[in-house]
């Protein structure tokens, strides 16, 4: 369990460190915020195109938009329970429409300018990029709640995700992600195209791409946790038996500053990796208080 001492040194390290973001996330967390408070933070990352840059995603820095960014901006309009038919969402589903190109990726990931800012290479601009559920799935899974035309669109980009969750083989924890919230979406919206085997699919890449060695947890391997966020969770089933461990890792590998170390290096030392290092320390910080409180593991 964690303190109130520990999360008041948590809270101490993201007031003076963390993101405008974070520290919204983290004041409505413990009652001192509202909803309207993170939108607020969060709809500093949009452009007037309706797109999102600006280094939502930390690992990238040019303002424009990108595919990759508005899709992180989707994921915390989940995670906070934030509406997805307010203005601000509409206007990015209509910049999701204009841009999608007739590719076999649907969404170029990254515009051409990342490469004029600060980036981590993975981030790179591939004109030609292969299909991938990152972003695409988390893409399709907003979609579908759209226009006429963005359900159209949403529904081929989703069935194209549900072809490769059933055909592709990797586990790769971060197409894992965007695909879980593509069967959320479709298991509430009752779709056709989530079948008992891409169900039984989507089961399979996660307990094939959890790392249950704890020994590992300090590589940048997926735990538990970062597949089940609640007892509530569709998935929390599969990796019951392992959740516990879990939690009492994260109790236990808190630092004395109340924030996790990221289970990354860069490999590099320049402004731009300790700026992207802190900004992921303080999600990490504020994502991880908030699964722990909803296991019952952290006081307040």
């Amino acid at each position: 369990m964690l303190t109130k001492d520990q999360l008041r040194k948590t809270e101490n390290w993201l007031y003076a460190n963390a993101r405008p973001l974070e520290v919204a996330k983290w004041n409505f967390l413990f009652g001192r915020a509202s909803l309207n408070d993170v939108t607020a933070a969060l709809l500093k990352y949009q452009n007037p195109d309706g797109g999102f840059g600006h280094g939502l995603e930390a690992d990238m820095t040019t303002p424009d938009s990108s595919a990759v960014c508005s899709a992180a901006a989707l994921s915390t309009a989940k995670e906070y329970g934030l509406s997805l038919g307010a203005d601000w969402v509409k206007r990015m589903l209509s910049w999701f429409e204009r841009t999608a190109q007739d590719s076999p990726s649907f969404w170029q990931a990254v515009p051409k300018s990342v490469e004029d800012y600060p980036h981590m290479s993975w981030w790179g601009y591939e004109p030609d990029s292969k299909f991938s559920p990152n972003p695409c799935a988390e893409i399709a899974s907003a979609l579908l709640c759209g226009t006429a035309s963005q359900r159209v669109l949403g529904e081929r980009a989703a069935a194209r995700c549900v072809e490769y969750l059933l055909e592709e083989a990797d586990n790769w924890m971060h197409n894992t992600y965007c695909l879980q919230s593509l069967v959320l979406a479709l298991a509430d919206l009752g779709s056709p195209l989530l079948t008992p085997e891409a169900t039984a699919a989507m089961d399979r890449r996660i307990t094939g791409g959890v790392c249950l060695d704890q020994n590992k947890w300090t590589d940048y391997e997926a735990q538990p946790l970062d597949f089940v966020h609640s007892p509530g969770s569709r998935w929390y089933g599969l990796l019951a038996r392992e959740i516990p461990a879990n939690l009492d890792y994260w109790e236990r590998t808190v630092t004395d500053d109340g924030i996790w170390q990221p289970n990354w290096d860069y490999g590099i030392e320049n402004d731009f990796s300790r700026a992207a290092t802190k900004t992921w320390t303080g999600y990490i910080a504020v994502s991880r208080v908030k699964i722990l409180k909803a296991f019952g593991r952290a006081e307040g």
